[in-house]
């Protein structure tokens, strides 16, 4: 991290290094003629336009026993939910390269945005979201989800989406499982056994979600280096964090700044219909805030296991110097996750 401190100019995205500048009087980051072995800033933009952006909409059906149209003012956390579920998906499907350059690869993404369509023709919508959370949980509509609620629904809708099938779908699910923390524990044996559930293949990709605190009141500026050796990981699919009610999804940082999306601009629900535009799915202006106008202190760190562990004490490595707040990594594509308590392996 103190390369990155030297170099204000270079920023991280997903795991990737690119070069750019920022603008002293706006929050937007802007291009840079510097171009070198860590990418150039319009190669940069390609990659962040290339990543689903999903946020409020109004004008889909009233939600049962409601009159409620939109979601507006409650529904940012499952919006940011939505985000970095469809981030994971387009890597496991597509790969971190898949960039919106080619005829073929917008098709890819128009069909992978299908699925989190505002109804309940698509799997992993907001009213699928909505029902699990009423059914399991007791959540009322129009109810604020936090991180680990919006954690443990995610995880139930793709366990139903597989169980159900999705004949035709770009999206493979056989091959992926989701796997959400419990007390802010993580346990490889856990892992290890969630992991190799499936019995037609020795290993499946894992998604990792964790909710952790941070500080109580606000962020505590001493995990800023934690959360950029979150960032920096290529295992990394992004942070769900912000200020208290106002999710927002982090996926890197330029010296200070957190890059973000952000869910709360209301866009009119679409009829996914064979021509229907992807458009107002695509956001064109990346936006950064500082670390220290993170005023949640709740951090939901979602990871992707890329093969399997290796099993050697010489492969775990901890970042950091807090006590409460260890991050550890297998090398070679293994695991990384957070916990807000000492590390425990399972057996």
């Amino acid at each position: 991290s103190g390369t990155i401190s030297k170099l204000p100019a270079l920023f991280c995205f997903l795991g990737k290094f690119y070069m750019g500048k920022h603008h002293e009087d706006d929050r937007r980051l802007e291009s840079d003629s510097v171009e070198d072995r860590h990418g150039s800033f319009h190669e940069f933009l390609k990659d962040f336009q290339t990543r689903v952006w999903v946020t409020y909409r109004r004008g889909f059906s009233c939600l049962q026993g409601t009159n409620l149209k939109s979601d507006t003012d409650w529904g940012c956390m499952l919006r940011t939910g939505q985000m970095m579920l469809a981030t994971a998906l387009q890597i496991h499907c597509f790969g971190r390269e898949y960039r919106r350059n080619t005829a073929v690869n917008q098709h890819r993404f128009k069909e992978l945005v299908r699925h989190f369509g505002d109804s309940f023709d698509h799997p992993f919508s907001l009213q699928h979201l909505l029902k699990i959370g009423k059914e399991h949980l007791n959540k009322s509509y129009g109810e604020w989800y936090g991180p680990s609620t919006v954690a443990y629904v995610l995880r139930v809708c793709v366990d139903y989406a597989k169980e159900k099938g999705m004949p035709g779908s770009i999206v493979n699910l056989k091959d992926f499982v989701v796997f959400t923390a419990t007390d802010c524990m993580v346990f490889k044996g856990d892992i290890v056994k969630t992991a190799t559930l499936n019995e037609t293949r020795p290993w499946t990709k894992t998604l990792v979600l964790i909710s952790v605190r941070m500080g109580a009141d606000e962020l505590n500026m001493s995990y800023r280096q934690s959360i950029q050796e979150f960032l920096m990981s290529p295992m990394c699919i992004g942070i769900m964090g912000g200020r208290k009610r106002h999710s927002l999804y982090f996926t890197g940082f330029q010296g200070n700044k957190l890059i973000h999306y952000d869910p709360h601009t209301c866009q009119t629900a679409l009829k996914m219909d064979k021509d229907y535009s992807a458009e107002t799915y695509i956001c064109n202006k990346p936006r950064k805030m500082s670390f220290s106008k993170m005023d949640s202190c709740h951090i939901w760190v979602l990871l992707e296991i890329r093969s399997r562990f290796s099993g050697a004490d010489k492969d775990v490595r901890v970042y950091g110097s807090s006590q409460d707040i260890r991050t550890l990594g297998w090398h070679q594509g293994g695991l990384l996750v957070a916990s807000s308590r000492p590390f425990c392996q399972g057996v």
